[in-house]
Parts: structure tokens; C-alpha cells; sequence
């Protein structure tokens, strides 16, 4: 009887070994980068053509190699970064498998150039298909040139995959984006036949790279964070939750320098916004993470864009304290706080504000003074802080609280500000003991279907230390026995259906946190003031003091904006005066 079990051909083996590392050009670009990285380049060139289907070129000016190390290299599992099996746990390197070279040379046209500096001349290999066709001599500079062409030429199932010009060059853009951002103190450019797309020169200030990677609009609404702990060092610069997006594409996470799609780290990037930002949102992200090899395995994957923690739960908590630590200070960040106060300095206007004396006296001509038209309230500024340096006029549609602010108008949605107060609030008594609850004097009843019976009995034990008891009835009926304290006098059942919605629209797969946060939202915005409520000047004067006393004072919790200021220059436009 013959076998029906065969060993594959060295042809076919390493076909499949390149198509576990080559998925698209992007991937060849990835690589070539990578080990001029690691060959201590600081300028690398990157040349494309028709979204690098017809050729890649990567240039760059690092060690280069000796002519017998040229030839290694393009051989398999050849490396020079890995010697014994323990290097395997403390590698520092990008590239270290020793399979990208030969992996991509089996399915193109490759030339690879290069010399050292202790040789004279150069070496040319070229290889097609893995073949090794030639081996020269050239002159050279010092540092490797690496060309492929016709990738998948020898694979036509595999090259039929591929998309169109546009989309391959846009992934090999994101490759050079994310190697540019980790690297500034290297010289990148991306060139797409024969037109500059990317030049960014050496800079040892990772803002300017990402100002000319990201734009100044993402730069400018940029947090630093540092963090430091026993685990992991985290450093980078996260975006202001008012500077959402809608993918995820903003997220730049390095692990030891080497950029990663870690599903632990994103995690903890999430969760930190959560409240912050609306659902189909996501947060801007640049972090650099670093931690001791001994803790990650970067040999889990082909491409090396996934890694394994040892330790996974206390990265994502240490990430996730940071970013939120972060977070705390925002509107109140460094940048409007310095504003605000440079703004009342410049005019002269120091000391405690007081109550508004209601005159009016209009400007004359364009050198008015607009500090004179400021209305003085009685309690006082807090230094630096934002929600304290702002007057309220009034109201717009009985939802909108109109303020003057240091740097122009500035409006307020009551009901968004109110409710995350009250889940600041109701944060705060959790942790330090308990939510406070009101007892019902009349407990009620509330009539739910068989689905969401389920939910109430899942996470009974979870509401109740959330300040609501509920207890089955009988049948599909539950009866609320206590409401937490700032939910008092609110619709009963309507609290308790929303609850069991959000609870359910997560597949019943909310754990812990998350079903606290979930909850106290639900609670906090039932117990907001509403919309097309009229509030007394004391009211909105109170909502301001404790809106400057709480964290993450920028958004609700849902993730909508709580404020929105037009400065001063924004109305002089309106308004035709400049």
C-alpha cells in the first residue's frame, strides 16, 4: 500500500516558509527596514514602484556586510543575531529569525548590495526564485542596498492576491510611518515611482516626527506620559479624548522598540479612554513600551507583530494607570492652563473675582481692552484651573450654559457636565466604601421577559454593590428595593431596563471594571439634569466648582464632548474684524 504521507520538496518548504513572511510588498519593505535598523543606518531610502509589485529598493548607510557574510545571509536561518538557545530570551534585535532574506529572495528577483568598512570593494548577490544566478564584485559606499523585483512572479496563485497599486502602496505607507515614528534620530524617505511622498530628517525630538508624520492637528492635542514601575517602563504621548478618531490606525505601540499589534496593550489603550471617548471612537496613541526580553516572547509569529507577556494582566494594568493618570488632568492640561493664566496676566488681572456688577460698556475701536468687559462673580480662581476661570451669562435652549472664558466664549452642555460629575462621584464612593443607597419606602415592581431575567440573575451581586437591590419576585417579575442616592425620584423601571441593555449588548461578556463603569454611566445619566431644564446663576456656578474638583472633566462618560469654546479670534472673524 503506498503512502499517502510524502516530505514536501526544499522547493515547496520554502515557499511556504516566505509565504509566512512575505503576505504583501508591505512586508518585504517591513523586513529590509528592519535590518537596516539594526544595522545602525541613519538614513534609510525607500524606492517603490507600482506599490512595489513591480520593484522595492531600500537603501541605507549602516555597517554593511563582508562579502562571505553577503552570501550567508541570503541563505536559510542564517543570522548573526542568534547564536545559542538562550539568545532566544533576550533578543534586542528586529530581525533575528534569519528567514526574511532567503524568504523573500525564493519569490522574486532580488539584488542585494553591500560593504563593510574594512573592504575595498563591494559585494553583488543576485538570486531569482532562490537561485543563487551570480556573485561580484561593484564599488559600493558602506551599507547595503537591497532590490526586489516581480514579487510573486514564480507564484501566480499568491501575486493574484494582491490588490491595487493604490492599496499596496498605502499598506507600505503605514510600514514606513510606523518604523519613522519609532526612529527619529534616522532619516527616512519613501519614494513612489519616482515621486517623494515621505522625507523626514533626523531629529532627536520625537514631537517633530510626529508632528511631520501625524500633522499638527494631532500633535497639538498630544499628552506626554511617562511611566515607570517594577514590570515596564512606558513613555510616548497619548491624544486628548476630544481627539478621537474613527479606526484604529492612530494606535503606535512599541515593545522594545519593535512595533507590535498586541491585543493586551490595546486593551489597556481602551480601557483607559472608556468613559472618555464615544464607542465607535478610538484614541490617538504613540507609546513606547519596554520591559526586560526575559518577560516576552517576540517568536510567535512570522512577521514578529505579535509578542506573549509572561505577566500579561500586569502590563495591562500598569499601561492603564498611566494612561489614565494622564487623562486626570484633562481639560486642566498643562497647555490651556498656561493659557488661561498668560491671558489673565497680559491683562493685568490678578486676585479674587467677585460678584458681576451688570454694566455694559461697549469698546471703542480696535485697540479696546476686552479684560474690561469681563463681569467679576464672587468665588475664587482657581490657579491654572479652566472650569474656575469661567463666567456663566446664561442659558441657550435651556441646555447649553453660555460662559466667558480667558480666551473667548465658551458653552457647556449641563446635562453631559452634570453626568460626569455624578459618576465621578459615584466612583468615589465605591472606592472608598460603598455607593450610597436610598432605601424605597414603596420597593417596585418591574415586569422583564425571560432574556432579561437572565442578565438581573447574572449580575445581581454586581448591581447590588452599585447601590441597587433587586431580588426575584416570581415569574418575570423583580422587585428594586434600593436606587442608589443621586438616582432618587427617577424613573425606577426605566434605570433598570437600560441597565439590563447595556449589560446584554456586551454578550454578557462584561467582567469587573468594565461592569462598574457600564453601570455608574447608566446611573450617572439618569440622575443628570436633563435638557430644556432652566438652571439659576447659582446652579451653573455650583456645576462649574465641581466640575473643576473631578477627573476627566472633558467628555461624559459616555465619550461626548462637555464643552466647546469659539477664542476670541474664531469671533473676530465671524464678525469680519480681521
Amino acid at each position: 500500500m503506498s503512502s499517502k504521507i510524502r516530505i514536501l520538496s526544499e522547493d515547496m518548504i520554502v515557499k511556504i516558509a516566505a509565504g509566512e513572511v512575505v503576505e504583501r510588498p508591505a512586508s518585504v519593505v517591513k523586513e529590509l527596514i528592519e535590518n537596516s535598523i539594526d544595522a545602525g543606518a541613519t538614513s534609510i531610502v525607500v524606492d517603490i514602484r507600482a506599490g512595489g509589485m513591480e520593484s522595492i529598493r531600500v537603501n541605507d548607510d549602516g555597517c554593511g556586510m563582508s562579502r562571505e557574510d553577503a552570501l550567508l545571509a541570503t541563505e536559510r536561518h542564517a543570522t548573526s543575531k542568534v547564536q545559542k538557545e538562550e539568545d532566544l530570551y533576550t533578543i534586542q534585535t528586529l530581525g533575528f529569525r534569519g528567514e526574511a532574506l532567503p524568504s523573500i529572495a525564493s519569490i522574486s528577483k532580488m539584488r542585494l548590495i553591500t560593504r563593510d568598512s574594512t573592504s575595498q570593494l563591494g559585494t553583488e548577490v543576485y538570486r531569482e526564485a532562490g537561485i543563487k544566478v551570480r556573485v561580484t564584485d561593484t564599488g559600493s559606499p558602506v551599507g547595503t542596498s537591497v532590490e526586489v523585483k516581480n514579487i510573486f512572479y514564480n507564484t501566480p496563485v499568491r501575486r493574484r492576491f494582491l490588490k491595487s497599486v493604490g492599496t499596496e502602496f498605502f499598506h507600505i505607507h503605514r510600514i514606513a510611518d510606523q518604523m519613522a515614528l519609532s526612529k527619529p534620530e534616522i532619516q527616512f524617505r519613501l519614494i513612489h515611482d519616482g515621486r517623494e511622498v515621505v522625507n523626514v530628517p533626523k531629529s532627536h525630538d520625537p514631537l517633530i516626527r510626529i508632528e511631520a508624520i501625524l500633522g499638527r492637528d494631532i500633535y497639538e492635542g498630544l499628552i506626554p506620559v511617562e511611566f515607570q514601575d517594577e514590570t515596564i517602563s512606558l513613555r510616548g504621548y497619548i491624544g486628548r479624548p476630544t481627539l478621537s478618531v474613527s479606526t484604529a490606525k492612530s494606535i503606535f505601540t512599541y515593545v522594545n522598540g519593535r512595533f507590535v499589534r498586541d491585543k493586551t496593550v490595546n486593551r489597556s489603550i481602551f480601557d483607559a479612554y472608556r468613559t472618555l471617548i464615544p464607542r465607535d471612537r478610538y484614541p490617538i496613541a504613540i507609546l513606547f513600551i519596554d520591559l526586560s526580553p526575559h518577560r516576552i516572547d517576540v517568536n510567535v509569529h512570522p512577521t514578529k507583530r505579535e509578542i506573549r507577556f509572561r505577566d500579561q494582566e500586569k502590563v495591562y494594568r500598569s499601561i492603564q494607570l498611566a494612561l489614565q493618570s494622564q487623562l486626570k488632568a484633562v481639560p486642566g492640561d498643562a497647555r490651556i492652563s498656561r493659557a488661561g493664566e498668560t491671558y489673565w496676566q497680559e491683562k493685568g488681572v490678578s486676585g479674587g473675582i467677585r460678584e458681576a456688577t451688570g454694566e455694559y460698556h461697549p469698546g471703542e475701536g480696535e485697540g479696546f481692552d476686552r479684560s474690561f468687559v469681563f463681569p467679576e462673580f464672587s468665588h475664587d480662581v482657581q490657579p491654572g484651573g479652566f472650569y474656575s476661570s469661567l463666567l456663566p451669562l446664561g442659558q441657550i435652549g435651556g441646555t447649553y450654559i453660555v460662559c466667558q472664558g480667558p480666551k473667548g466664549l465658551v458653552l457647556l452642555d449641563q446635562h453631559a457636565a452634570h453626568e460626569r460629575v455624578l459618576f465621578q462621584r459615584l466612583k468615589h464612593q465605591l472606592g472608598n466604601a460603598a455607593v450610597v443607597r436610598q432605601i424605597l419606602l414603596f420597593p417596585h415592581m418591574v415586569e422583564v421577559s425571560n432574556a432579561e431575567g437572565h442578565v438581573l440573575d447574572v449580575y445581581k451581586d454586581e448591581l447590588e454593590k452599585l447601590g441597587m437591590e433587586i431580588e426575584a419576585f416570581g415569574g418575570n417579575t423583580f422587585v428594586v428595593k434600593s436606587v442608589p442616592q443621586v438616582v432618587v425620584g427617577e424613573g425606577v423601571e426605566s434605570l433598570v431596563k437600560d441597565i439590563i441593555g447595556e449589560l446584554s449588548s456586551e454578550g454578557m461578556a462584561l467582567k469587573g471594571e468594565a461592569i462598574t463603569e457600564r453601570v455608574l454611566s447608566i446611573m450617572a445619566c439618569h440622575g443628570a439634569i436633563r435638557a430644556n431644564r432652566i438652571l439659576r446663576q447659582e446652579e451653573m456656578r455650583a456645576l462649574l466648582r465641581d466640575l473643576e474638583e473631578i477627573d476627566f472633566a472633558s467628555t461624559c462618560p459616555h465619550g461626548r464632548p462637555i464643552f466647546s469654546e469659539i477664542d476670541y479670534p474664531q469671533l473676530d472673524k465671524l464678525f469680519k474684524r480681521r
